[in-house]
């Protein structure tokens, strides 16, 4: 790391973490604030994640996929066991001698205990941090501990999910060793399950831009959210990375959120995936993190609704205020309730048909292109879809569709992500590598182009140090040689 970067963060950093601060603020709790300015792209602060454990998908959840990667790094294909629990694996030795620190104190017998069946991430990640506990410097756990639990909103509104964290906070007690759980009440157990279910976050691949792990970052969770963040989060490993998305001013307004108290800039990141419509981002936001979200973008969404296209021109797109209007169709003019109903119902219907599993690849094919013709503009939900058929279509080995339906999904991020966010820079290289599969020997300059613009693209959101960036530098290196040795040749 270079003396101009700043110094990692960890969970016994200070509140100042070169040109980060956590305040208190009114209404929203603590958060972090730029104390200088930030161009876009640039990293903010770095944070090792204080547990992280493998997942098979969602961040919840646990399956065969997990036990493929190390219990550690998170790297994929881990060759080495535990030679006690003979189910947590490693990438090598180094990773495993490191990891018998939350390893060994209660997480080793807890999975020995379950097997063959798989421990849920939850209590994984728990027993990790009790281990902390334990530890010589138990800052990273009392930096856990202060984060917000919500336990009598989760009583309130979530109540089978605490029946749930009850069970595995059970589990945790009759697996792990007295030792481990010495002074810890019940009640005690029972909040560091919420407190995980509220300030973890997904670990995601930059390679396969898919979920390998869920972790815990105390610095970073204090970040508020928005739908239109300033800032996002990569992963190298389970370090993750604080990059921005947009010129942040030391001083100014943070971008999105209404008002805050000081003179530095609040920085934000979406705690949900910010291509969702509106009415889907505040229902999980009120759900899984039990507030209402009143960002910029929440209300500019909220005042216009675009319901699809017309069922009586089918030309034109109908729109206006919900849920009564009044609404317009692009081609027709003034529309009724019922038309702009009918409008809505069809891509209800089309979105419904992207998501059977037992729907064929030609099908699903047809059914986003449908859905992608009855929409005004890109939105979450056809995002979604996209990602569907090119992962059917990549399984295929259809690689000349598979590149059209990355080339696709490129355009309707361009429309619902910041230009620097990492989903967006890891599709173009994607599609740069896609065409390069089809391209003949040497590829010609528009897969040089592609390659050149995805590698600009990863250095920008993941930073030139990113291991996916330099991936790609490399690989656009590559093809430029090979074209100018060609043309040297011909």
């Amino acid at each position: 790391m270079s003396s101009a970067e700043p110094k990692p963060p960890t969970s016994s950093s200070p509140s100042s973490l070169g040109g980060v601060e956590v305040r208190q603020t009114a209404g929203r709790g603590r958060a972090l604030f730029a104390t200088r300015r930030f161009a876009a792209g640039a990293r903010i602060a770095v944070e090792q994640a204080a547990v992280a454990v493998p997942t098979g998908g969602g961040a919840g959840n646990t399956s065969a996929l997990a036990s493929l990667r190390c219990a550690r790094c998170l790297t994929s294909g881990a060759p080495s066991r535990c030679g006690r629990c003979r189910v947590a694996r490693y990438c090598g030795a180094k990773c495993q001698r490191a990891d018998w620190r939350q390893h060994g104190p209660g997480e080793c017998a807890l999975l020995a205990g379950v097997s063959p069946r798989t421990a849920p991430a939850p209590a994984r990640a728990v027993v990790r941090l009790l281990a902390l506990r334990r530890a010589d410097d138990p800052s990273a756990f009392k930096a856990v501990t202060g984060l917000v639990a919500h336990r009598e909103q989760f009583v309130g509104q979530r109540s089978a999910d605490l029946e749930a964290f009850a069970q595995m906070a059970m589990l945790v007690r009759t697996h792990c060793g007295q030792d481990l759980l010495a002074g810890v009440e019940p009640k005690e157990l029972l909040e560091l399950f919420c407190r995980f279910a509220v300030n973890s976050m997904a670990v995601i691949d930059a390679a396969e831009g898919v979920d390998v792990g869920v972790c815990v970052l105390p610095t970073f969770a204090m970040m508020n959210h928005s739908c239109s963040p300033n800032c996002a989060i990569v992963f190298d490993g389970t370090s993750a990375i604080l990059r921005a998305l947009v010129d942040i001013e030391e001083g100014e307004q943070a971008r999105a959120m209404l008002s805050h108290s000081g003179a530095a800039s609040m920085l934000t990141q979406s705690y949900i995936e910010i291509a969702d419509d509106v009415d889907k981002r505040r229902r999980e936001l009120s759900s899984r993190y039990f507030f209402d979200c009143d960002c910029a973008l929440c209300i500019a969404q909220s005042e216009r609704r675009s319901m699809g296209r017309c069922v009586a021109c089918n030309s034109g797109f109908v729109s206006g205020q919900a849920p009564d209007g009044p609404w317009r169709c692009s081609h027709c003019g003034d529309a009724t309730s019922e038309a702009a109903a009918a409008a809505h119902q069809r891509v209800e219907s089309l979105v419904r048909s992207t998501e059977s599993p037992d729907v064929s690849d030609g099908d699903l094919h047809k059914a986003v292109a449908n859905l992608s013709a009855a929409l005004e503009a890109p939105t979450g939900a056809l995002l979604a879809a996209q990602r569907r058929v090119l992962d059917r279509h990549l399984s295929a080995g259809a690689w000349t569709t598979a590149l059209e339906v990355s080339d696709a999904a490129v355009a309707s991020m361009r429309k619902l992500y910041p230009t620097l966010h990492p989903a967006l820079s890891v599709q173009l290289y994607v599609s740069a590598k896609l065409a390069a599969v089809l391209a003949p020997d040497p590829p010609d300059a528009s897969v040089e182009a592609r390659f050149a613009n995805a590698a600009l693209a990863l250095a920008r959101s993941h930073g030139r140090d990113h291991p996916l960036a330099q991936e790609a530098a490399t690989k656009c290196e590559e093809i430029r040689r090979s074209r100018a040795l060609y043309s040297a040749q011909s």
